[in-house]
């Protein structure tokens, strides 16, 4: 909240530099008719206001990108934050993800290994499971698991570690 604070005033302080030179200030000396005195007093009044409304319109911008700016940081960094959790926790939330996944009847092994990499084992119909990898990308990004991306493998020839899986790929997607 001090932050948008500070941003505020620097937004007013930077508006009033920037608009700190004053209008000049009409002439009226000399032998002019009072309608020449009028026009000359009107055109002193819109140069005012034009850059009355040029210092506001500045002064808003200033002060609505800067605290957006703000925002956008604070929101980047809480997200970054947020996903640093015990390791208890965050393997808990791994294995009930992993326990999810495998309740689908066409997967035969899933695992995420220490890369980051969700491997899931199916059985290979044919058809193409791109759309699938995308699909257990975005969940799993839904459910805040750390996954950098899914590698779909065929079962028929699967082979899982804890450091890895290995098989004949039949499809990636990389979750940004």
């Amino acid at each position: 909240m001090f932050l948008y604070f500070v941003v505020t005033v620097m937004a007013i302080a930077i508006s009033f530099l920037i608009f700190s030179k004053p209008v000049d200030s009409p002439i009226l000396h000399g032998n002019r008719d009072v309608l020449e005195k009028e026009q000359i007093l009107k055109s002193y009044a819109d140069r005012r206001l034009a850059r009355q409304m040029w210092f506001l319109g500045t002064l808003f911008l200033l002060v609505i990108g800067g605290n957006s700016l703000v925002y956008y940081v604070n929101a980047t960094l809480d997200t970054k934050w947020s996903n640093v959790k015990p390791s208890a926790l965050r393997d808990l939330n791994k294995n009930s993800f992993i326990n999810y996944v495998k309740e689908n009847k066409s997967i035969v092994n899933a695992a995420v290994t220490p890369q980051g990499i969700l491997a899931i084992a199916v059985i290979n119909d044919g058809r193409d499971k791109n759309l699938m990898a995308i699909y257990y990308c975005r969940l799993a990004k839904s459910k805040n698991i750390g996954v950098s991306g899914v590698k779909i493998v065929d079962a028929s020839d699967a082979n899982f570690t804890e450091e890895y899986a290995s098989g004949t790929v039949l499809a990636k997607s990389f979750c940004n």
